[in-house]
């Protein structure tokens, strides 16, 4: 092999180690849209702009929330922590109502089979969807079709 033919040789191989690297990576831990996690998870009863209005919306009794007007203690903002236990569910108490909303502290990446990683890609996918509902709060009237958030000018 020639001297320019060897470099070659070591320059793709090493660039295929870090491409298989780094899908090892994305693989073990997925990231994701916080936009396209909740059309995948939450639009269907929530609606696609957050409004509470989805598809299956009337099937359930209280209706799903409205989360366009979340507002926390003292009608400050909602936090992303908080949003993010709700949506976990894992550790909220259902008093009351019957709980009809998932508890995708449970569902999310239940497949990964090693319990820190699982762990690790489900927190990540929880507070990605919660920051994006908190972003809700600020977009409401400017989102554009189908819920998408509006075009910056």
């Amino acid at each position: 092999m020639k001297r320019g033919s060897a470099g070659l040789a070591i320059a793709v191989a090493l660039a295929a180690g870090a491409n298989a690297e780094e899908e090892a990576r994305s693989t073990a831990e997925p990231r994701h849209d916080g936009y396209v996690l909740y059309q995948q998870l939450c639009a269907e009863c929530h609606g696609a702009r957050g409004d509470g209005n989805g598809p299956r919306a009337s099937e359930f009794s209280p209706r799903p929330t409205d989360l366009t007007r979340l507002r926390g203690p003292e009608d400050r903002d909602v936090r992303v922590d908080d949003l993010a236990r709700a949506i976990d569910g894992r550790r909220t108490l259902r008093a009351h109502g019957d709980g009809n909303m998932p508890v995708w502290g449970w569902e999310l990446l239940a497949d990964i089979p090693d319990p820190e990683v699982r762990e690790r890609a489900r927190l990540q996918m929880v507070y990605t969807l919660a920051e994006y509902v908190a972003s809700l709060q600020k977009r409401a009237p400017e989102t554009g079709a189908e819920g998408e958030p509006a075009a910056e000018e």
